[in-house]
Parts: structure tokens; sequence; C-alpha cells
């Protein structure tokens, strides 16, 4: 399986890493939303995990620009974040996410969850 993992905390961004090395996965991580989104464009991976608030692209501007593209519009995309308003979950909706987690949040939940969207991908 191939991840890009983007979250500008690093103690978000590497226990989940760590969980997914450890089960098998590729991970390409970034703290900001626009590179997550180039690296997404130019080599697409087989799953995508972003965080709502970072810098220079929010997740949700990412995962807008991720599923109208040919090339990425198919790929599975969570959405985690620490806002918890029914806003922010329409907000994910709209972007076109395929899944939205709540922080705090135990990264084994995360590859579980990442699992059930790709049908048991490793």
């Amino acid at each position: 399986m191939k991840v890009i993992l983007a979250d500008d905390e690093n103690e978000i961004r590497e226990p989940l890493s760590a969980v997914f090395k450890a089960k098998g996965a590729e991970v390409r991580e970034f703290g900001d939303g626009r590179s997550a989104l180039d690296s997404a464009l130019s080599r697409p991976p087989d799953l995508i995990i972003l965080d709502v608030m970072m810098p220079k692209m929010s997740g949700w501007d990412a995962c807008r620009e991720l599923k109208t593209n040919e090339k990425t519009k198919d790929i599975p995309v969570i959405i985690l974040t620490a806002r918890t308003k029914d806003m922010d979950e329409l907000m994910t909706a709209e972007a076109g996410a395929d899944l939205y987690l709540k922080k705090p949040f135990n990264p084994l939940e995360v590859y579980a969850e990442a699992q059930k969207l790709l049908g048991g991908k490793q």
C-alpha cells in the first residue's frame, strides 16, 4: 500500500506513519497540503490522509483538487481533524472525502479504517 500522509504536527504524523510502515506500507509524509497534493498528482498513491488545518493549503482544498482530477479522483481520502462541529463534517463531505475521523484517534483504528476503504489491500 502506498500512502500520502499530510499533517503539520509531527506528534500526529509520526505515530500514524509508524503504524502504516509497520504493516508494510510505503508512506510519504508532508507537513502541508500543497506538497501532499503535488506528490499525489505526480505519483498517485493508494490512499491519502489529510489534516484539515495545514499551511499552504487546507486538507479540504487539497481533497477537492484530488477528487476533481482524473488521475486521483478514485483514490480514497481520509480527513483527520480536531474540528468537530457539524459544519466541519459537512465541509469534509463537500470536499469529497471518503472518511472523516476526529482527533484524538488511535493510529491502529485509522489503519483499520484504511483497510476497509481499500478492501484489505496491503
